[in-house]
This record gives C-alpha cells, sequence and structure tokens, in this order.
C-alpha cells in the first residue's frame, strides 16, 4: 500500500500499490481533493488542481484563474 499524509488534516490515507503518479483521490477523513505526486523515491498527497503541496487555497493563483473563468461563462 502507499501512504500519503493529507497536507490540510494530516490524516494518513493508504492507495493501492499499483497507483500512478498524478493519480486524483480524496483524502478519507476531510474529503479535500488531492492528487499523488513522486517526490524522489516516496510519494506525498498535493492539491489536486495546483499540483502544490502548500493547499493554500485562499491564495492559489490557479483556483483564482479558475474563479474568473468561471464568471466569465
Amino acid at each position: 500500500m502507499i501512504e500519503v499524509s493529507c497536507p490540510i488534516c494530516e490524516s494518513v490515507n493508504e492507495l493501492k500499490p499499483d497507483t500512478k503518479e498524478g493519480a486524483r483521490f480524496s483524502c478519507q477523513t476531510c474529503f479535500a481533493q488531492l492528487a499523488l505526486k513522486k517526490d524522489g523515491s516516496k510519494f506525498r498527497a498535493v492539491c489536486a488542481l495546483c499540483k502544490k503541496a502548500n493547499m493554500d487555497c485562499a491564495t492559489c493563483d490557479e483556483l483564482e484563474m479558475k474563479r474568473a473563468e468561471k464568471d466569465l461563462i
């Protein structure tokens, strides 16, 4: 099993051993939308939208662009 900690709530999430880098999943505790990223020989969970590990959605440029696109539609 691949075990990664959620950057929001820090709970451990278990993924299948054949899960590929970039695969999206939800945290089993707080339901944050995450993606699997390989960092050297280890895996970690990052934001599914911007792929950053800090998960600061209030200041995320990627999220702001998505909001602007939605307003234009």
